[in-house]
């Protein structure tokens, strides 16, 4: 726990202004970029599970998780702003919540089994987001009409 408390700390430092007055399509792809990247770290560490061996999961890795989540809640926020599908914007929410939910398990599991299935629920999670990317740069996205918060309709309440 106490690494996941430090990583969130790490998140919350440098950021004064919400990521989500600078997301942007530019930022979509980036995200996807590390995406890409954390799919490999992750299958990876999936890849030691399956063999016998102790998988690396280090702060770093979890910093970089983090942030990716964090990136999706901006991402979702500015998606909704921005005349998006509805729908997109609580794909980028609910990725932001399976990665936290994921996180906290990956920071607090001393269970191979538990272990194992968080990243593997990571990795569909990274192998999706470029999908989710590319479908934020297609959309013509254009300030959108003041209306009800989305992110209430995403969750069912």
């Amino acid at each position: 726990m106490k690494r996941l408390c430090l990583a969130l700390l790490v998140l919350a430092l440098p950021v004064s202004v919400p990521l989500s007055a600078h997301a942007n399509p530019e930022l979509a792809r980036q995200w996807a970029g590390k995406a890409a990247n954390l799919l490999a770290e992750t299958t990876d560490m999936i890849d030691a599970i399956d063999t016998g061996r102790a998988p690396e999961i280090d702060l770093p890795y979890l910093i970089e998780v983090g942030r990716f989540t964090t990136t999706a809640s901006h991402l979702g926020v500015w998606t909704e702003g921005h005349g998006s599908a509805a729908g997109l914007g609580c794909i980028y929410h609910s990725m932001a919540t399976i990665g936290a939910a994921q996180l906290k398990t990956l920071d607090v599991s001393k269970d191979t089994l538990k272990t194992r299935r968080a990243l593997q629920q990571l990795a569909f999670m990274f192998a999706d987001a470029e999908q989710v990317a590319n479908a934020t740069r297609q959309r013509p996205l254009r300030p959108a009409p003041a209306r009800r918060d989305q992110r209430e309709s995403c969750f069912g309440t």
